[in-house]
C-alpha cells in the first residue's frame, strides 16, 4: 500500500508542472527556466545527500553513461519547455509522456529486444492519437504555431525515451540516490552551460520566475523523483504505466481548472488513445520480465 501511494504521490506532483511550466514562461525563457529548475533540484538532491548518514562512503566515480543520460535528460526538458511556448500544457502532457512507446522501438534497434504484436498495436494506437490531436487529421493545422510547439515536444519524448533506453544499459550503475543526485547536477550543468554561452542567465531573474523555479525544482523534480524510485523497487512495470495515465488526467484537470484549457472531442479521442498504448506497453514490458 506504501509503494502505490508513492506512486500516486509521484503522479499527482508531476502532473502539476505542465501547467506551472506554461505560466512560469511568462516571467522567463525556456532556457533560463529549465537551468533554475534544476539548479534547485540539484541543490536539494545534495542537500539530501549531505543530511543522510551512509557509513558506507564508497569512491563517487561518474561513469561516461552519466554524461549522456545528463545530456540527454537536459535536451529532453529543453524541448519541453520550448515546446510549451506554443502549445498548450494539456497537449504536452499528452504527448511527452508518449517516451514509454518509443522506448519500446528504441530498445528493438539498441538492445535487440523483443518486438512483438502488443508494442506494435501500442505503437500504432500512440501514433494515431498523436495524430488526433496535434492535426486533428487536418493537413492545413501544420502551417499554425501550435504544430511547432507540438513537435517540439514531440521531441523530447524521443530524446527521453532514448534516455530510458540508455539508463536501462546503465543499470547496476544508476541507482539510488547518489546517482540521482549525480544525473540532476549533470542536466543543471549541461543547460547552464548553452545558458551562459547564449546569454539566457543575463541579468538577474524576476521573483516570480525564482518562485515557479524552487516549486518545479522541488515539487516537480527531487521529491516525486525520489518517492518514485523508492516505489519502483517493489512495483511492477505496469504500476509505472499507470502512473504516466493518471499523471496525463490530472494535468489535463489542472489546465482546465487554472489555465482555461479545453480539449475538443478529437482531442479527447487522441487521449484516450494515447492512454490505451501507454497501458498496453507497460503490460507487455510487465510480460516479457
Amino acid at each position: 500500500m506504501r509503494q502505490q501511494l508513492f506512486v500516486l504521490l509521484s503522479a499527482l506532483l508531476w502532473s502539476t508542472s505542465f501547467p506551472v511550466i506554461k505560466t512560469a514562461l511568462k516571467y522567463a525563457g525556456p532556457l533560463e527556466l529549465a537551468t533554475y529548475r534544476f539548479f534547485f533540484a540539484a541543490l536539494f538532491a545534495d542537500i539530501f545527500l549531505l543530511l543522510k548518514i551512509e557509513k558506507k562512503r564508497g569512491k563517487l566515480r561518474i561513469s561516461p553513461i552519466f554524461l549522456v543520460l545528463g545530456l540527454t535528460n537536459a535536451l529532453g526538458f529543453y524541448l519541453q519547455f520550448q515546446g510549451q511556448l506554443y502549445t498548450s500544457a494539456s497537449k504536452t502532457a499528452l504527448i511527452v509522456n508518449l517516451y514509454i512507446v518509443f522506448a519500446a522501438i528504441i530498445a528493438y534497434f539498441l538492445l535487440r529486444e523483443r518486438l512483438d504484436k502488443s508494442r506494435l498495436l501500442s505503437l500504432a494506437l500512440a501514433l494515431t492519437g498523436m495524430t488526433a490531436i496535434t492535426t486533428h487529421f487536418n493537413l492545413s493545422t501544420l502551417r499554425g504555431g501550435s504544430i511547432r510547439g507540438d513537435l517540439l515536444v514531440l521531441g523530447a519524448s524521443l530524446v527521453w525515451s532514448l534516455f530510458i533506453v540508455l539508463t536501462k544499459i546503465a543499470s547496476g550503475r544508476f541507482s539510488g540516490p547518489r546517482a540521482s543526485a549525480i544525473l540532476m547536477n549533470l542536466t543543471f550543468l549541461f543547460l547552464l552551460i548553452p545558458s551562459l554561452l547564449t546569454g539566457a542567465l543575463r541579468g538577474l531573474p524576476s521573483s516570480r520566475a525564482l518562485i515557479y523555479a524552487l516549486y518545479l525544482g522541488l515539487f516537480a523534480s527531487f521529491i516525486p523523483y525520489s518517492l518514485y524510485i523508492t516505489a519502483l523497487q517493489k512495483l511492477e512495470v505496469l504500476s509505472s504505466s499507470i502512473l504516466l495515465v493518471i499523471e496525463i488526467v490530472l494535468a489535463v484537470l489542472w489546465s482546465w481548472l487554472f489555465l482555461g484549457e479545453t480539449l475538443t472531442l478529437l482531442d479527447l479521442f487522441g487521449g484516450i488513445l494515447i492512454g490505451a498504448a501507454i497501458l498496453l506497453q507497460g503490460k507487455s514490458l510487465g510480460e516479457s520480465q
